[in-house]
């Protein structure tokens, strides 16, 4: 515990907990819709496409952040385009898009000689986020907050029932394509902290143990971060004690918890 108490006094450290912290309890109130909306491996799909960015970025001396930002923005909108025409076979094109993204990522990266940078694109490189950085953070993640909570009872209508949403006059399309930029928008954020390959687990682990527990939209979106927050933190413990990679580490604490949770519940139902 003073090993962990003590890296406070390290300005790296600081910003990555709070980076950490705040992106725990930001990612998982998406995720609750994400969920509801049966969209998981949409999350991952966009964050593949990332992949693919980081490389070309890479590989054409351009900052990967950047290019990666706007494949996935553009990314984001195909794929809400691909789901809504070809419901059948959206599964199969998204599994396409996904793993391209990765071929396309890892061709491009190994011609630019930049492994270390794509690896940190992969894989996360939260001590690295600067005061700059953590500020943007914080300011995305504050607006995403603000308008999600402003939305959180459309889009809970627009996914329990599409078509009583559009007769009440709600935009569905334009609100259904927020959602998805909203949705690139933590992914990119991600690509930071946890690394593309693990965000969406910081998405959907800690909805699902909110949705398991609360009996409302309110309450699973309170437990969703709760969960998301303490993850954060019990990550960033476990990786100081044990040196460890915090995302990762992060991610095993939160499927940790879901664990326990599915216990909890499993426990309560046996009662």
């Amino acid at each position: 515990m003073s090993l962990f108490i003590e890296s406070f006094s390290y300005e790296y450290f600081l910003y990555a907990f709070i980076a950490a912290l705040i992106l725990g309890v930001t990612a998982p109130l998406i995720g609750v819709f994400v969920i509801q909306k049966n969209l998981s491996f949409a999350s991952d799909s966009l964050g593949h496409i990332g992949i693919a960015g980081a490389g070309i970025g890479l590989a054409t001396n351009s900052a990967p952040i950047l290019v990666s930002v706007g494949l996935v923005m553009v990314g984001a909108l195909l794929i809400f385009e691909v789901q809504q025409r070809f419901k059948a076979s959206g599964d199969y094109a998204l599994a396409v898009v996904s793993f391209t993204g990765i071929s396309i990522g890892l061709i491009f990266s190994s011609k630019s000689g930049g492994s270390s940078s794509f690896e940190s694109l992969l894989f996360g490189s939260l001590l690295t986020i600067t005061k700059q950085e953590l500020v943007i953070i914080t300011l995305v993640c504050l607006v995403l907050v603000g308008v999600l909570y402003r939305l959180k009872n459309v889009l809970f209508s627009i996914t329990v029932d599409t078509i009583s949403a559009q007769i009440s006059g709600i935009p569905i399309n334009a609100i259904q394509r927020f959602f998805y930029i909203a949705l690139s928008t933590i992914i990119l954020i991600g690509m930071k902290t946890v690394g593309v390959l693990l965000v969406g687990a910081l998405i959907v682990i800690p909805a699902g143990c909110g949705l398991i527990l609360a009996k409302s939209l309110n309450s699973s979106l309170a437990y969703a971060s709760l969960f998301g927050a303490i993850g954060a933190v019990t990550g960033m413990y476990v990786s100081t004690v044990f040196d460890f990679v915090p995302g990762a580490t992060i991610v095993v604490c939160l499927t940790s918890l879901l664990a326990m949770v599915k216990v909890f519940s499993w426990v309560n139902l046996r009662r």
